[in-house]
């Protein structure tokens, strides 16, 4: 779903995301942003 969204969207055009598909892009971000000694897995 979101995969397909961001490889459809033309390089230089924003991408639109729906609220839940926002939401789960910010819990990657926020996940991603955590100290790997912080990581659980």
């Amino acid at each position: 779903m979101l995969n397909r969204k961001l490889a459809d969207t033309p390089k230089d055009e924003e991408v639109q995301f729906t609220e839940n598909e926002a939401k789960i892009v910010e819990g990657i971000i926020k996940k991603l942003a955590e100290k790997p000694e912080n990581r659980m897995s």
